[in-house]
């Protein structure tokens, strides 16, 4: 089974509710930065709140982390994101706080 590195950027950068909540097993969490996009909150919830979102903007980052995880724990986040109905993945660059690029997975909204 291969590793995936997942990038978070909402309430999934708190490892405790990824691994106890979620029940998602990672190997390794790191914090990381994703520099060209910017944190918006614009997917409605059913509460009338809002959750976050990314979208391209050349000037803005976005802090958050990087974990490791399998292709389970990947299935878990997008059953839990609702990723291909509300979100979509596309892979992205963060760099690490060392400024090494990670190819990462993450929602973008539809």
């Amino acid at each position: 089974m291969s590793d995936i590195n997942y990038f978070a950027y909402g309430m999934n950068v708190d490892a405790d509710f990824l691994r106890y909540n979620l029940g998602i097993n990672y190997y390794n969490r790191f914090p990381a930065v994703l520099y060209g996009w910017k944190r918006v909150y614009s997917v409605p919830s059913e509460n009338g709140s809002f959750y976050p979102n990314l979208v391209p903007s050349p000037e803005s980052y976005v802090e958050g982390v990087v974990y490791k995880i399998g292709m389970k724990g990947l299935c878990i986040v997008d059953d839990y994101e609702d990723v291909f109905v509300v979100y979509e993945r596309i892979f992205v660059m963060p760099r690490d706080f060392q400024g090494v690029c990670l190819l990462c997975s993450k929602e973008i909204c539809k």
